[in-house]
């Protein structure tokens, strides 16, 4: 598990945190995410005093199964996304990458969560501090 923009974080401006996801034993991207709980994955944002909890939902990037369908009834998701495929089953698939937006009101340390569904129902979580700066 990799995240990428946490470097450039700033208090007040928009952020994109991304996730990506490869597998352990091949090296391979994971490209068959499943939704969990409704959506690519679910994230958690905690300060380090504990003062501001954000919970927010991912977003599938890039192009797991490039022009295979979209699932516009899903949060945080609009319209054909070119991240979005349908493995076998018909169930929507995503990943490697999977994106998170938030805007930082405080500098300092914060904790950060990401959870994910695999394609046989395990779920993955992952923790990563940041740094905001002002």
């Amino acid at each position: 598990m990799a995240l990428a923009g946490a470097d450039t974080l700033r208090v007040g401006q928009a952020a994109t945190l991304t996730f990506t996801l490869t597998d352990v034993a091949s090296g391979q991207p994971i490209q068959d995410l499943q939704p969990y709980l409704g959506a690519p994955a679910h994230g958690v944002i905690l300060s380090e005093d504990g003062a501001t909890f954000e919970h927010t939902h991912g977003e599938a990037v890039g192009a797991a199964d490039a022009g295979h369908g979209s699932m516009p009834n899903m949060p945080g998701m609009t319209g054909m996304n070119p991240g979005i495929g349908h493995g076998t089953s018909g169930a929507a698939v995503f990943g490697p990458e999977i994106a998170l937006h938030h805007t930082f009101e405080t500098p300092g340390l914060y904790k950060l969560w990401g959870q994910f569904q695999t394609h046989d129902g395990a779920i993955v979580t992952a923790d990563f501090v940041v740094r905001v700066a002002q």
